[in-house]
């Protein structure tokens, strides 16, 4: 080997082992990924649940991701969890009393909340909407918005609580308020109903609306049906047009259904 392949060769080595050791340098660790997620830096919550999937720890990623996401108000994983359903089972126990923890001892909302899933959709748990309720109430009053849907869910089933509709409405209220669109939705439908508040047509017309600009497929449904029949709003079948469009092109198999009417086949045709 003559002289120059050799300084060569040794020259790369030691350039790789130069990168190799800055980069492990640059990762951050364990516990610095743990110190700035639980500060709230989505960015960390988002790696530390990438490193729980790898480590198989999926009940601690579970938390992270929903903490993330509840954040950024949009899904932080990118992890098809349904993949990891059988394996929670699996280390449930070991987990359980760690994301317990969390919600007793520290009053964890987003632990409050997965706690309450647990318990209400039967997860790994025996269902129970009373152990469910609770923990939703915990995380509720903490201003998670999800909660306070679900705990107007449950007041309005029934479900874990004596069912009342003006509980029902006033969770629903706290989480539209926040822009949460299912819950405009849900106001909109109260308001049409006249279920635990006064029938309003231009109310329920006007959560229906916020709902459906933000991509609510019930509620652009429903947007339409009140423009078609002239309830809260002056009839306009072009209107009731578009948002029924906008609902089925969403897979709403009812605004489908209703598109086929003899009186919205001008507007179909205008659309070809």
């Amino acid at each position: 080997m003559n002289k120059t392949l050799h300084f060569l060769i040794l020259s790369l080595l030691f350039f790789t082992a130069a990168l190799t050791a800055q980069a492990q340098k640059a990762q951050p660790s364990l516990a610095q990924l743990q110190k700035a997620a639980e500060q709230n830096n989505t960015e960390a919550q988002f790696h530390l649940a990438g490193l729980y999937v790898w480590q198989k720890e999926y009940m601690k990623a579970h938390y992270w991701n929903a903490r993330c996401t509840y954040l950024e108000t949009r899904d932080c994983g990118g992890y098809d969890y349904k993949e990891c359903d059988k394996i929670i089972e699996a280390d449930f126990q070991k987990n359980f009393e760690w994301l317990k923890q969390k919600a007793d001892d520290k009053n964890d909302h987003i632990a409050q909340f997965n706690l309450g899933v647990f318990y209400d959709k039967g997860f790994c748990l025996k269902k129970d909407y009373k152990k469910a309720f609770y923990y939703y109430s915990k995380s509720a009053e903490l201003g998670n918005p999800v909660s306070q849907s679900n705990i107007g869910t449950m007041y309005y089933l029934g479900q874990g609580v004596q069912q009342n509709y003006k509980k029902a409405f006033d969770w629903f209220a706290k989480a539209a308020e926040q822009g949460y669109r299912s819950d405009q939705h849900n106001l909109g439908l109260l308001y049409y109903k006249g279920h635990g508040i006064n029938q309003d047509y231009k109310k329920a017309f006007y959560w229906f609306t916020k709902s459906s600009e933000q991509g609510d497929p019930n509620a652009q449904y429903n947007l339409g049906v009140l423009y078609y029949n002239g309830q809260g709003t002056a009839k306009n079948l072009r209107s009731a047009y578009t948002w029924y469009k906008r609902a089925a092109e969403q897979g709403y198999t009812d605004a489908m259904e209703t598109l086929k009417k003899p009186e919205f086949s001008g507007y179909t045709k205008e659309r070809q």
